[in-house]
């Protein structure tokens, strides 16, 4: 397997820079099973930037949904209170 080798049929990124990994013997014969290991590569780490994204989405839909909870919990304890001084 040679990182480097050239394919005329291959998309190529055009800001592609290299980067060395290494490899334990079992990951190795992982990698080996890839058919094209730098592109498995880089979906992954977009996956995971995808993921941290999206996280962090709905992170903010929580804290929204509790903002909203906590309004709306406010507004019946004060209907209730109006109702009990009648």
């Amino acid at each position: 397997m040679r990182a480097h080798r050239f394919k005329a049929n291959a998309i190529v990124e055009v800001d592609m820079r290299p980067i060395n990994v290494s490899l334990s013997p079992n990951t190795w014969e992982l990698a080996k099973q890839k058919r094209n290991f730098s592109q498995w590569i880089r979906l992954q780490l977009h996956a995971e930037r995808r993921v941290k994204r999206e996280r962090l989405q709905l992170e903010e839909d929580l804290t929204q949904a509790r903002s909203a909870i906590q309004k709306y919990i406010a507004l019946v304890d004060e209907l209730n209170k109006e109702l009990d001084a009648k």
